[in-house]
């Protein structure tokens, strides 16, 4: 699937994709996640949970759109302008990546994934994103 490169009016348009999950541990609206390679009971690939180490340059990311208890099923997003919990204060523009293994964006600073620009000025509270997390933006090497 392609990502459309202009939307109503001009400039770029991500197109909003989401899907229903099931996440491994508790999450609130705007927290990142990893989709688990693990295969599920009926299907592939349907639950989240928080990244590790390991997920940080290839994972699949969504962001959770609703609070969501440990084994619960909830609404998250793939693609799409989203609000996202950071860590520290990423500039308007910035790119961003997942803050470690914690369940925020942060700035990034190593050749992690890119999954999205900051739209606003970062903060603890969720900021507005551009984000792609199937696709990326790419690395930051």
């Amino acid at each position: 699937m392609s990502i459309p490169v202009s939307g109503p009016g001009t400039g770029i348009f991500v197109e909003r994709t989401t899907y229903k999950m099931i996440s491994t541990n508790a999450v609130v609206a705007g927290d990142l996640v990893v989709v688990d390679g693990t295969v599920g009971t009926n299907v592939v690939f349907d639950t989240v949970k928080q990244p590790a180490t390991a997920d940080l340059d290839h994972g699949i990311f969504a962001v959770a759109l609703e609070t969501v208890a440990t084994a619960g099923t909830g609404l998250f997003l793939f693609r799409g302008i989203v609000d996202g919990q950071t860590t520290g204060t990423p500039a308007v523009g910035a790119a961003l990546a997942a803050a470690n293994t914690a369940d925020t964006f942060a700035a990034s600073s190593t050749t992690n994934k890119i999954l999205g620009f900051a739209l606003v000025t970062g903060t603890t509270t969720p900021t507005s994103i551009l984000f792609n997390g199937i696709e990326g933006f790419g690395n930051d090497a």
